[in-house]
């Protein structure tokens, strides 16, 4: 592990780092057990990666969107000892970045539908996380997982932010600003 990403340092939780030529991505996950410190590392996971891969345009919104969504999954979580709470960033060059957010609540979350001048309704005491999330991403999804939770997903077009892949070659790639 190199740059921002080595900072974050080891813990006894799952460290992940890889880079799929053949896949086309590179990815960055980690795993935490239920704890509202979870979303702060989640948060800097998110930060991390977006430095290294040099994208700072991208910095701020993924950062509170990682935060969002580690924020639904830490408050919603079904308790259990074994729960965690994963989070996966992967880098698709040149195309995406897309954020993943494991929790083990199994309820479907509620996706709002946004259109350019929308407010959200701050009588609420809940349920603005996920109309930020809509409002900075691209796009916002999410999935049953096959033997607990879901996933919920959210991601960037790098193309909106002006970003382009220039080159891929072996294991290294570079961007630049279009």
């Amino acid at each position: 592990m190199t740059g921002a990403f080595a900072a974050l340092g080891e813990s006894n939780w799952t460290t992940e780092s890889r880079r799929s030529v053949q896949g086309g991505y590179e990815l960055r996950a980690k795993t935490w057990p239920v704890a509202p410190s979870s979303v702060r590392d989640a948060r800097n996971l998110a930060w991390a990666a977006v430095e290294d891969w040099g994208l700072s345009p991208l910095a701020d919104a993924i950062e509170l969107c990682t935060s969002e969504l580690a924020s639904n999954a830490v408050r919603h979580a079904v308790p259990c000892v074994s729960c965690r709470v994963a989070v996966r960033v992967y880098l698709f060059p040149g195309r995406f970045v897309t954020v993943e957010v494991d929790d083990s609540d199994p309820s479907r979350p509620v996706l709002p539908m946004v259109t350019p001048g929308d407010v959200p309704d701050t009588s609420l005491l809940s349920g603005r996380g996920l109309w930020l999330v809509s409002r900075e991403a691209d796009g916002l999804d999410w999935w049953p997982r096959p033997l607990d939770g879901k996933t919920v997903r959210c991601w960037f077009d790098l193309r909106r932010y002006g970003i382009a892949r220039r080159s891929v070659s072996g294991l290294g790639w570079s961007i630049e600003q279009v």
